[in-house]
């Protein structure tokens, strides 16, 4: 439609018989001479709008097109921005040779025409936004509206450059601008966003050196040629005045938003690194190689990096930039997401510092403990191999005692901090060792009784021998069960094995 107003009579009245006959199938009954005249024949014309009511007849009414599918919608609107694609293309190459005002009048023709069509596409491409997967039909109407978008970007471009010196040079650094002041949708990945705000920040303030040169330029700019015509339309001379003062009352403003997001941006990336950090410190843990793997990590993160310090620093300075922002009246529709932001950032960095402090003490008692475990394992096995021939009682059966109490102790700790495969492995080993325990107590607990007990305290200590005995079997038929590897089973075995094992000491 925009071609209308730049073509002649004859060349519309063309295409439009041309469009009637391939698109609606009406037979071409007139050629643009027969029309285009002071006197045409009124029969013929009236002969060929005839056609035209023909197939007015055939064309579905609205009730029909209420019961049309939304995918059947979808198609539709994608059909009409390829076609106003096309449409674009040729306004675009017909006007190749023609001046600079009569290619900039038929794109804004073209580009107001296409804003009042196009209003049935934004609440489908608003839905599907909003949707987790697209369908194919929804694809191709997002694909061909970026085809579209990017056609009209790639025009106004070219437009621009196209400009007589030296307005070119001023619509080039709008374009900057303009790039530099495009608000950026959200990201997941900080460290890219942190950085693009730096970038975009150092090249405001290059962009900005040169905005009072460009200002001359506007207000200096006479638009004739030494003929008096126009140099460019009087509406792209308004355009780049209305563009240029956009940019000047937006970059006033933008740097500290910039500055704002760039801190943020930089926090919140500190803070993800410092929780991927934490969840592998805070457990389960592994080997005790692995434990001290992980204690040299934390060591060079926390005290060798500064992580945390570092941190506490990006935070304070995040304050400081929100508080700048805040403070400025034509920002405070934002100060109620910039103050939410800075509250969260705050209290997830306290939380993970804190985190970060205990989840320490806790690696450190986890490798004590694997320290105290291997030593009473390695010991108590010594032990019991040179014992296990042996029919006396030994004099230091109290420090041995205590010893396997103390494997006890660190092994169950052990089991609870450990991953499955580590736990259920210290679950085996431990079993096997307290079985060994309970044989030599056993034996150890007749020997005592045969040897020291005097002939005439024989009779009074037999009962007692016999609840030592008694015990001792249901400590070892508790050692030998199987056990099945899980928080509740292993501290029920747990809370059993102790009372055995406090029961048989006792007596």
């Amino acid at each position: 439609m925009s071609l209308t107003e730049t073509r002649s009579n004859q060349e519309n009245l063309e295409e439009a018989f041309r469009i009637a006959q391939q698109e609606l199938g009406v037979p071409r009954l007139l050629e643009p001479e027969d029309i285009d005249v002071s006197h045409p024949d009124e029969k013929s014309i009236m002969t060929y709008v005839a056609q035209f009511l023909q197939y007015s007849k055939d064309m579905p009414s609205v009730d029909d097109d209420l019961e049309v599918s939304p995918s059947e919608k979808v198609r539709e609107m994608t059909c009409w921005l390829q076609r106003a694609y096309e449409e674009l293309l040729d306004v675009w190459s017909s006007t190749e040779r023609e001046g600079y005002c009569r290619r900039y009048q038929a794109f804004q023709t073209f580009v107001g025409s296409f804003y009042e069509q196009r209003h049935p596409v934004i609440p489908m491409l608003s839905a599907m936004k909003r949707s987790t997967k697209l369908s194919e039909e929804q694809v191709a109407l997002r694909q061909a509206w970026d085809n579209m978008e990017d056609r009209l970007q790639r025009c106004r471009t070219e437009l621009d450059g196209a400009l007589p010196a030296p307005l070119h040079s001023l619509a080039q650094w709008l374009q900057r601008m303009e790039a530099v002041l495009a608000e950026d949708h959200g990201t997941s990945d900080h460290r890219s966003a942190a950085q693009n705000a730096r970038d975009k920040k150092e090249q405001l303030k290059g962009l900005m050196v040169d905005m009072s040169g460009h200002l001359d330029t506007l207000h200096l700019f006479h638009n004739t040629d030494d003929e008096g015509s126009s140099l460019i339309p009087d509406e792209k001379l308004d355009e780049l005045k209305r563009r240029f003062t956009n940019a000047r009352v937006t970059a006033k403003y933008h740097g500290i938003k910039l500055e704002y997001s760039e801190h943020w941006h930089h926090v919140c990336e500190l803070l993800s690194r410092l929780k991927s950090k934490l969840n592998a410190w805070r457990g389960p843990y592994g080997s005790q190689e692995s434990v001290l793997s992980l204690l040299q990590d934390w060591s060079d993160t926390i005290e060798k990096q500064g992580l945390v310090s570092i941190l506490n620093a990006a935070l304070h300075k995040l304050k400081e930039t929100a508080s700048t922002y805040t403070g400025k009246a034509a920002l405070s529709e934002d100060s109620g997401t910039v103050n939410r932001q800075v509250k969260e950032a705050e209290s997830e960095a306290a939380v993970s510092t804190e985190e970060a402090d205990t989840v320490r003490g806790t690696m450190d008692r986890v490798l004590a403990t694997w320290e105290s475990y291997k030593h009473c394992s390695h010991s108590l096995q010594v032990f019991l191999g040179q014992e296990q021939a042996g029919s006396k009682v030994p004099e230091n059966l109290s420090k041995w005692s205590s010893l396997q109490a103390q494997l006890n102790e660190s092994g169950n700790f052990l089991i609870e901090v450990t991953d499955s495969s580590t736990s259920s492995s210290v679950a085996n080993e431990l079993g096997k060792l307290n079985r060994r325990w309970a044989d030599f107590i056993k034996r150890t607990k007749f020997v005592s009784t045969k040897e020291a007990v005097p002939s005439q305290q024989a009779s009074s200590s037999a009962p007692c021998a016999q609840a030592v005995q008694r015990l001792v079997q249901e400590a070892d038929w508790t050692l030998r069960e199987a056990v099945e590897v899980s928080p509740e089973a292993l501290h029920s075995y747990r809370k059993r094995l102790q009372v055995s094992l406090m029961a048989v000491s006792d007596k």
